[in-house]
């Protein structure tokens, strides 16, 4: 066994040598709580010695330098500022749990309890970003994060239903009659119509939009900063056809205005999102009457156009939907794969596979079933 385990002053400790970057052997001893620990370190250390992960303790940064190194990488790429921002959040939580612990010691149970806190302060989303994020820092440094997850499980997620996060038909008829101008109008026609996120919404330009066919082309995107840059994932970048509508809005739109952002501000840069909330979207609910029992206006954010979209997308042709199999959906809505797309609007699609069974078959078959009753 290339790793001692042995007494010493009172303590047992692991004993072994590692070749250096330089090629000379080095010793590394480690101290543990007892024997039985000290056993099962030094396991590990053999098997990571087989697999060439593995980092001594003398060589191995804190979770702190470790976080800091992987966030200068990630700037260097030139990852969007939001993103940076983002990680940087997740760095701060992941530093004031366990920031002084060394990165080689991120064994299973370490990351367990780690998890555990994690759990207790946040939300189980908020928690398994920030999770992710430890792990992108293990593998930076080439150390295999342990098999440690936190599951999204069904208790934890709510059903996105129509008149709850959906707005309604007749909710959505009621915004698009007390629109205020060309521009509100053209943006709830085209929310609702594309189902295109914030971001995109706020970085399109009219060059993107294809009028004789038809078809919106989602080539880039606004992040929280205003800055504009490509799409941030391959399945982002897509062509959403839309109906006359939505193109006769986004027509009379282009000519009432000579900027080159669809909407963008009088100087032609990115709306900020908050503005397009507290200015636009929660005033025109409020004039609508799309209102919660407190007359405030009821759906804080945009997203739930993009829901209504998804929603016409999947329901059935009696609901009044379009009756799209799930790739179609996942494709008009650029989700990365086909799981998020039914994860995300699994309720729906139960839905649709009911309404689109022959109940006129089922009826049949119900009776010759229980003929013998």
């Amino acid at each position: 066994m290339r790793v001692k385990v042995r007494e010493w002053r009172e303590s047992w400790v692991t004993d072994y040598r590692v070749r250096d970057g330089d090629g000379k052997p080095r010793r590394h001893i480690k101290a543990h709580a007892n024997k039985r620990a000290a056993e099962a370190a030094a396991k590990q250390i053999e098997k990571d010695l087989d697999l060439g992960t593995h980092t001594p303790a003398g060589q191995s940064p804190t979770v702190r330098d470790a976080a800091k190194a992987w966030h200068d990488y990630c700037t260097g790429e030139k990852l969007e500022q939001s993103t940076l921002a983002q990680y940087q959040q997740h760095i701060d939580h992941i530093v004031k749990l366990i920031g002084d612990v060394k990165l080689c010691d991120l064994r299973k149970p370490v990351v367990k309890r780690f998890r555990n806190k994690l759990l207790e302060k946040h939300s189980r989303s908020l928690a398994k970003k920030i999770l992710t994020s430890l792990k992108s820092i293990m593998r930076y440094h080439d150390q295999p994060p342990p098999d440690v997850t936190i599951d999204m499980a069904d208790r934890h997620e709510v059903d996105i239903e129509e008149g709850d996060q959906i707005p309604t038909r007749d909710e959505i008829n009621k915004l698009l009659a007390h629109a205020k101008n060309e521009r509100d109008r053209a943006f709830i026609f085209l929310a609702v119509g594309s189902g295109m996120r914030a971001s995109e919404l706020r970085g399109l330009k009219f060059k993107d939009i294809d009028f004789d066919h038809g078809v919106i082309k989602v080539r880039q995107r606004a992040d929280r900063y205003g800055v504009i840059g490509p799409c941030k994932t391959k399945g982002s970048r897509r062509d959403i056809p839309v109906g006359p509508p939505v193109i006769k809005a986004l027509r009379l739109l282009r000519k009432s205005t000579n900027r080159t952002l669809v909407f963008g501000t009088s100087e032609d840069t990115p709306t900020e999102y908050g503005n397009l909330v507290r200015r636009m979207w929660q005033p025109l609910q409020v004039r609508a009457g799309v209102v919660n029992d407190q007359g405030e206006a009821k759906f804080s954010g945009l997203h739930c156009l993009r829901h209504f979209f998804a929603s016409w997308c999947i329901n059935s042709k009696k609901r009044g939907g379009r009756a799209l199999p799930p790739k179609e959906v996942q494709k008009l809505m650029g989700h990365a794969t086909l799981a998020m797309t039914m994860d995300t609007y699994a309720k729906l699609f139960e839905q649709a596979a009911l309404d689109a069974a022959d109940r006129a078959d089922l009826a049949a078959d119900s009776a010759a079933l229980f003929a013998v009753a």
